[in-house]
């Protein structure tokens, strides 16, 4: 099953006990299984994220983003502490959800997968 959806089993620890082994592959199973719908609900980079908890709080996030007016959005952008006065200031809902959305997921990243971006 490993091999059809193209999950890797490589980085486990030889520390790790083997009920450990199997549990961080079931887990990079169920993201290899519904990377792709859960992708298309949201733009989230499953596959970058890591780990399900990591892809549930993005979503949860993403969502919470979505149902926010253009007025609040510019609120979250401030409170993150994205500046207003940028070169080329977010002007419409749509580019700011976006600017917000890309925080998320820059959060949600392991360090190797952010050092890529």
């Amino acid at each position: 099953e490993c091999q059809e959806l193209s999950v890797s089993n490589g980085g486990l620890s030889s520390d790790m006990s083997e009920a450990e082994k199997r549990c961080e592959l079931a887990e990079r199973l169920m993201i290899g299984k519904w990377a792709d719908a859960w992708t298309n609900r949201g733009d989230v980079p499953v596959r970058r994220l890591g780990s399900i908890s990591s892809v549930a709080r993005a979503m949860r996030e993403v969502a919470r983003l979505d149902a926010l007016g253009a007025d609040e959005l510019r609120c979250e952008y401030t409170d993150i502490g994205l500046p207003q006065k940028a070169s080329v200031p977010p002007k419409e809902r749509q580019e700011l959800l976006d600017r917000l959305k890309r925080v998320i997921f820059w959060r949600a990243m392991p360090l190797d997968e952010l050092r890529e971006e």
